[in-house]
């Protein structure tokens, strides 16, 4: 009776650090959501990344985008502060002296396990918008995020087009 006391304590002290771990995942509500009103890349105190550089918010963006996209990733460093809209965070990068041409959104549900990453880019050659997700097509976003993203599109188609 003992040993089967002994072999249940073992069992629950095993799955302790996973439930500790996924509580404090990136992903856990509190954790994302204090990144409201800073920029992807600061480091919090005692940090080795920002947001898009931790854990699985790295690993879910490494996994989504295609080799290509990863390699150009850097490029884009001029960023916007995280804003959050309804249970979703929306980050906004774009590339330096480039930026109503090559941006890119990347969105976070605070609810699930869900990233997506538009991008934008165009040259004298050609228009591209690209979506990624992990999950559902980001048509599941709100309005007001793919709007926004759309708004950038015509923001730039503005300035250019005579």
């Amino acid at each position: 009776m003992r040993l089967f006391f002994f072999a249940v304590l073992i069992s629950a002290l095993s799955l302790l650090p996973v439930a500790h771990a996924d509580q404090s995942s990136v992903w856990g509500k509190e954790a994302v959501s204090s990144w409201v009103g800073k920029y992807p890349s600061d480091i919090p105190s005692g940090g080795k990344a920002g947001l898009l550089g931790q854990g699985e918010v790295n690993k879910t963006l490494q996994q989504i985008l295609p080799p290509f996209e990863q390699k150009n990733w850097m490029a884009y460093d001029v960023e916007s502060t995280i804003k959050q809209v309804d249970h979703f965070l929306v980050i906004d990068k774009c590339i330096p002296h480039n930026c109503p041409s090559a941006f890119a959104t990347i969105v976070i549900d605070l609810n699930q396990k869900r990233l997506w990453v538009g991008l934008f880019s165009r040259d004298a050659t050609r228009t591209s918008t690209r979506w990624y997700g992990n999950a559902d097509d980001y048509s599941v976003l709100p309005e007001a995020i793919r709007q926004e993203f759309i708004n950038r599109h015509e923001g730039f188609m503005s300035q250019h087009v005579h």
